[in-house]
């Protein structure tokens, strides 16, 4: 039917969150980059479903090293969520 109203299909995606030095981990690292993710989350109808942190990792520090990074994408393989939002990419666009 034209012009009939479709509901809005919300995507789901996981929150990873990532400070590299005790400044940040003790900072407001995380609170910004949660707050981004979340403005982001809202604006393009993403439901976040979980957030990851890793603290004191380096972006240069090669996602199989990141404990919270690699448990995340053992999860989005596992219950079908396919996005990630957060964080500054590291090697290799991780």
């Amino acid at each position: 039917m034209l012009g009939a109203r479709h509901p809005r299909i919300t995507k789901k995606a996981f929150a990873y969150l990532r400070v590299s030095g005790k400044g940040q981990v003790e900072g407001d690292g995380f609170p910004r980059q949660l707050e981004a993710v979340r403005k982001y989350a809202a604006a393009n109808d993403i439901k976040i479903v979980k957030i990851y942190r890793e603290e004191g990792v380096s972006g240069k520090t090669e996602w199989e090293n990141r404990p919270a990074f690699a448990e995340m994408m053992a999860a989005m393989l596992s219950d079908g969520t396919r996005a990630r939002v957060g964080g500054t990419p590291g090697p290799r666009g991780t």
